[in-house]
């Protein structure tokens, strides 16, 4: 495992490969359900690994606008930049079941049955607990989908859905992992994801420490008429043991109210004792030995966070502001410590862990996004004595 570099590969297959314990810190925000099709070559889930599988597969022809400024990948890592032009690409796109084990052969985020992604997810999510340090900290970005709507996806019961198929496979029934009738849920119903995620993790030996809200005050606007329009979603952070390394993160009064500041002192000081050096007009010199945080300069961050949303020119739909990734890196991986993007995307998180002197690892399955990030990463790396010729390791 090398640190400082993108591994071009299926997670799953690149997580194996790194050693235990070695992972400071996760920060994330894998593939949503039935949201969108990154055009990937599918990975083969679950069944028999000595197989030799028959797909019944369902196929569509994908085609898509590459970047105006084309780089062209040599065999020794290199990018050659070949123009600024617009190249049309066309791509097959597959899924479907194996008929001799039951093995799924898709892209994540594209299974026929959300509770069958949610098991993807937390397989992965079972690699990143075992390279996390046993004082590591977990952060996953996760949104939500509704049921047969039209800004967002559709159950496998949905022909008409981007996962349209048979949606669950009789072969799999004998295995650890249970199925739902997905046809009970409502049309119109949200599929509530995230929480379904969050639980599965918990059944999994994960400690949830905080479901955050990212509010995003500049949302997308929606046209629906018999709801409210969605302007948030969810950050879990989760770490595997009781004791783990964490950094409190201060945010500013609200309005700077005195009286919360003043009630916050008195709280410090019937929990910890006198503040050394009091005077008589009642300000404080805090003790470092005692004392978590000065209330003077802000109060312990809240898990409401209003961040805009920050569009990047030629990047995916997915792309994380700076902002909202700092407080998880900051408070969750000490500095010089790694941190971790099992789904790197364009590379704001390996962006952001340079900026706060940390370290990066990401994991990226598609050349286009790997190509982004590749470019918005090194010219930061080259300022510095971290940078090396080769930036992406091939698995």
């Amino acid at each position: 495992m090398e640190v400082n570099k993108i591994y071009l590969g299926n997670t799953l297959d690149v997580l194996k490969t790194f050693p235990d314990e070695s992972i400071n810190c996760c920060v994330t925000s894998p593939p949503y359900w039935a949201l969108r099709d990154y055009g990937t070559d599918g990975v083969v889930w679950d069944g028999d690994a000595d197989c030799e599988h028959e797909f019944e597969l369902e196929t569509k022809e994908k085609i898509s606008q590459d970047f105006t400024k084309l780089h062209i990948w040599s065999e020794d890592g290199r990018d050659r930049h070949a123009g600024d032009k617009t190249v049309i690409i066309k791509s097959i796109i597959s899924n479907g079941f194996c008929n001799k084990c039951g093995a799924w052969k898709g892209q994540l985020g594209l299974e026929p049955d959300f509770n069958l992604y949610i098991k993807h997810l937390c397989d992965i999510f079972d690699e990143v607990k075992r390279v996390l340090r046993k004082d590591g900290t977990c952060w996953v970005n996760l949104g939500d989908t509704y049921n047969n709507s039209a800004n967002g996806g559709k159950l496998a019961s949905d022909k008409s859905g981007l996962c349209s198929g048979k949606g669950r496979n009789p072969k799999l029934d004998n295995s650890n992992f249970v199925y739902r009738n997905l046809q009970d849920l409502p049309n119109k119903s949200l599929c509530n994801i995230p929480s379904r995620f969050s639980i599965e993790m918990q059944n999994r030996g994960w400690i949830l420490r905080n479901k955050i809200i990212w509010h995003k005050p500049n949302c997308m606007p929606s046209s629906v008429t018999d709801r409210f329009t969605v302007d948030f979603e969810e950050i879990f952070f989760f770490v595997k043991n009781k004791k783990y390394w964490f950094e409190q993160q201060l945010e500013p009064w609200q309005d700077n109210n005195q009286n919360d500041i003043n009630r916050a002192i008195n709280g410090h000081k019937k929990y910890n004792g006198k503040f050394k050096d009091e005077d008589k007009k009642g300000s404080f010199a805090f003790s470092e030995s005692k004392v978590a945080g000065d209330p003077r300069k802000g109060r312990n961050k809240r898990t409401v966070w209003k961040i805009p949303t920050q569009p990047f020119p030629g990047a995916h739909f997915a792309v994380f502001p700076e902002k909202l990734v700092e407080t998880p890196i900051k408070a969750g991986c000490p500095k010089d410590g790694i941190v971790l993007d099992p789904f790197m995307g364009s590379g704001t998180v390996a962006l952001k862990a340079l900026k706060e002197n940390r370290n990066f690892i990401g994991i990226e399955i598609n050349p286009d996004y790997i190509d982004m990030a590749y470019n918005r990463i090194r010219p930061l790396l080259s300022q510095s004595k971290l940078f090396e010729e080769e930036l992406i390791c091939r698995v």
